[in-house]
Parts: C-alpha cells; structure tokens; sequence
C-alpha cells in the first residue's frame, strides 16, 4: 500500500531536524465525516424521545391503541439500531486518526515523551484511569505537534499551552459518559411512565452534551491536523511504498 509521506523540512541542522511524518489528512477527514454523522444521528436520537415522550403520554391517559403501540415499539427499534451505528464509527474513526497523530509526534524522539502511539488510544478503554490519562495524552500530543510545526523546539515544546478549548472537550466527554452509564442502569430499573418519561428528558439532555463534545472534537481534530500538515510552506510530498 502506498502511504503518504511529507517532508517538514529542518529548523536546525545540528539538533533540531523534524522528521518525516505521514499524511494526516484522508484519516482526518474519515473521522470528520463521522463526528458530522454522529451529530446528524444524535439529532435524530433527541427527536426520537421526544416522540417517545408523546408517546408515553397518550399511553398514560388511555389514547394510545395496540395498533400505535406496536408501530412505534417495531419504529423504536429499527431507529435505535441505526443510530448505534453511528455511535460507534466515531470511536473507530477517531482511534485511527490519533494513533497516526500520536505516531508522527512520538518519531520525533522528544525528550520527556512519555505517551506512545499504542497507549494514546489504548488509554480510552482502560476502566477508570480512562478519566484522565486519554486527556494527559492528547495534550501531551498537542505540545508535540506544536514542535512539528515549528511553534516551538525539542527544549520548550513541554513548556508551551494548549487552547482551553481542549479541557472544555474533554470535560464534556467524560459528563456524557458518565450520564450514558447513568442512563443504562435507569432504564434497566425504570419501569412505570411517569419514569420512563423522566428518563426520556434525561436522555435528551445527555444528547445536547454529546452534541456539543463531537463539536468540539471535530475542531480539535481540524486544528491538529492542520497544526502538522501547514508546518512549512516547503512540503514536499513523496511516495513511500
């Protein structure tokens, strides 16, 4: 398979040479397409308690007929299945994008580098520890790759900062997981209306998190890739198979 490389060029012969690093961009835009998915799919997902919502409230006064019942139990379903999809494609999407984001830092040989590409994303799946080592990660990845663009050298690159939209990102990624685990065990003990109807409007709130988290990844994503592709106006692109 051929990949894409592209030659950063050099600051300093001597001492502080960028190394190659491999094109960013198809896995970035894989992983913007998904997030916009993701965003499109948990829309539907808010529209759809909302109906349950109406649903539940007919139920409650009597309105609701076996007939309307089942359509909406059979519609339910099939809708839930569909956005499941899209809930999981940005978990691939966006593994793929920073275990190469990461990799192309971590070939740099920083000094103090203590993430690997693996542990990057490895991270994200390890049960509790998963609350903060991803986020050290990625902001380590950050400082990294404002080396590769030329924003600082291999002595400043730990000492520089990171926008405050990434603390803000990773705030709302946590508070939507933790509400989805929340979520999970309520359905599984909610069983008369008026609570099944609480628990819609919870859903949807978490929703509106979820929303705005994709958002803001999608903007970190952007920022990061461009952050390594624009790092010199002398890139040079080659082929290496």
């Amino acid at each position: 398979m051929e990949n894409q490389i592209l030659d950063v060029g050099i600051l300093n012969e001597e001492s502080d040479a960028r190394v190659k690093i491999q094109d960013l961009r198809p896995r970035s835009t894989f992983a913007l397409i998904t997030f916009y998915a993701l965003i499109v799919a948990t829309t539907i997902s808010i529209l759809t308690e909302i109906w349950t919502i109406s649903v539940l409230k007919k139920s409650s006064i009597g309105e609701l007929s076996y007939e309307e019942a089942v359509k909406f139990d059979t519609n339910y379903a099939i809708i839930n299945l569909a956005i499941m999809i899209f809930f999981i494609l940005p978990i691939i999407s966006f593994s793929v994008w920073n275990y190469r984001m990461a990799k192309n830092v971590s070939i740099q040989n920083l000094n103090g580098k203590e993430f690997t590409p693996g542990w990057s994303v490895g991270w994200f799946f390890i049960p509790i520890a998963s609350l903060w080592k991803p986020y050290q990660a990625i902001k380590e990845n950050w400082l990294g790759s404002q080396y590769i663009g030329y924003k600082s050298d291999k002595d400043t690159w730990k000492s520089n900062s990171t926008p405050s939209f990434l603390g803000l990102w990773w705030g709302l990624w946590i508070t939507s997981s933790i509400l989805g685990n929340m979520e999970t065990r309520m359905t599984g003990k909610t069983e008369d209306i008026d609570g099944l109807i609480n628990l819609s409007y919870f859903s949807c709130f978490n929703s509106l998190i979820s929303i705005a988290a994709a958002i803001l990844a999608i903007k970190i994503i952007k920022s990061l890739t461009n952050l390594q592709m624009n790092s010199t106006p002398e890139i040079n692109t080659n082929l290496d198979l």
